[in-house]
């Protein structure tokens, strides 16, 4: 499985999206690659989930088929956990 957290300029908070991502899938003993990336390359990137900041407009840009995890605090582990966790229990992994 390949995760890619976004964010507009590839800086900050897609690396801080994916370490906690890495937390959460440890956690729950998920092996998945997890990819940060700029919005402006992630077209050219195939995932199957990604993840990213609420207000950042993905919509007909990313891999179809893919799932969308919509953070809104993208600081808060818990709401990540809670909402990466809804789509891997879901998934055969």
């Amino acid at each position: 499985m390949k995760i890619i957290t976004l964010c507009g300029c590839g800086l900050g908070t897609c690396f801080l999206l994916k370490f906690t991502v890495e937390k959460v899938l440890a956690k729950h003993g998920v092996s998945a690659q997890v990819t940060p990336c700029d919005l402006g390359s992630a077209p050219l990137e195939y995932a199957d989930i990604y993840v990213f900041p609420q207000g950042l407009e993905t919509k007909g840009t990313l891999s179809p088929g893919a799932k969308f995890v919509e953070i809104e605090n993208v600081i808060d582990e818990a709401e990540i956990e809670a909402k990466l966790t809804q789509y891997l229990e879901h998934e055969t992994l």
